[in-house]
């Protein structure tokens, strides 16, 4: 009689836990690079619209203070395939999220190469991923096909492309777009 109490306090004990772990997976982990800060509000806005988590990533090296000079850095980075260092390579416990957003300013029609850092220290693996990048005129660019190829077994969804300068006035499109690939 006491092995069938136990066995069956173990069951209970052994579900409570599978539940538990169940439950703390989901939600949205927002993960942003900015240099002049329209990524940053970008990223706050929908950090704020999902109640999720937000992460920055900051590259140990700052970028020069003038726009051309940071693009010609961005251009060499990506001529050498660089991979600049990070203040902070890992996220918070990515097995706490099912989603994770990328906003990202658009650099010579892809990410910043900070984000090929994070990429390699960070397994999206079996994650919604979305791309949102703020830009000059560039649109995505390529970033979508980039992040298929270094995220290969995230479950892609449809980016989100907003010119720098109508960050401000972008919530709606921004609340609009969660709700078209799920995460809202």
């Amino acid at each position: 009689m006491k092995i069938k109490v136990l066995v069956s306090l173990l069951a209970i004990a052994s579900a409570l836990c599978a539940s538990e772990a169940f439950a703390a997976a989901g939600g949205t982990l927002v993960v942003f690079y900015s240099r002049s800060g329209n990524t940053r509000a970008a990223a706050k806005i929908v950090q704020e619209s999902l109640g999720g988590d937000i992460f920055e990533l900051k590259t140990v090296r700052p970028y020069p203070a003038d726009y051309r000079e940071t693009t010609e850095a961005a251009r060499k980075e990506q001529k050498e395939n660089a991979r600049p260092a990070l203040q902070t390579k890992q996220a918070p416990k990515l097995s706490r999220y099912d989603s994770v957003i990328l906003a990202s300013p658009c650099w010579w029609g892809t990410f910043p190469m900070a984000f090929m850092t994070f990429f390699e220290a960070n397994d999206l693996a079996g994650k919604k991923v979305a791309v949102l990048m703020t830009h000059g005129g560039s649109g995505l660019g390529r970033s979508e096909e980039d992040l298929a190829k270094y995220c290969p077994k995230a479950k892609l969804l449809k980016g989100l492309a907003i010119y720098g300068g109508d960050v401000n006035n972008a919530e709606e499109d921004i609340e609009e777009w969660l709700r078209n690939i799920g995460v809202k």
